[in-house]
């Protein structure tokens, strides 16, 4: 399937730089919409579980401390559930690198430059 959209920014001109600048782009949305899912996956299952553990036990007669545990638990799992939500920004930060280098833009962070390393002869 041949793409019939073009970043503005690139000399049309250069079919190699936009190919590559794609394939660029291609591969850091694969990898966020991995992890996404992934973060959905350790997010939500939990949370379906509980929520069919509290349906079949619902008629079930259960102690006043078997009952206090299990809103502990529920309460932790809810929690969780919000994981999902809030990882949005760090899968972003961690797979996308023009996002990680605009937030260091943002805040005015710069990474420290290491001058390259020279070969001393001890001889």
């Amino acid at each position: 399937m041949k793409r019939r959209v073009t970043p503005i920014n690139f000399d049309s001109t250069e079919p190699n730089k936009i190919f590559s600048h794609l394939q660029r782009i291609d591969s850091q949305l694969t990898c966020m919409l991995f992890l996404q899912s992934l973060t959905a996956v350790i997010a939500y299952i939990p949370y379906g579980a509980a929520v069919l553990y509290f349906n079949i036990t619902s008629k079930w007669t259960k102690s006043t401390t078997r009952q206090a545990w299990e809103q502990v638990i529920a309460n932790i799992i809810r929690l969780c559930s919000y994981l999902f939500a809030a990882t949005g920004f760090y899968v972003s930060m961690v797979s996308n690198r023009g996002f990680r280098e605009q937030f260091m833009r943002s805040f005015g962070i710069k990474r420290a430059v290491r001058p390259p390393s020279r070969i001393r002869n001890h001889c």
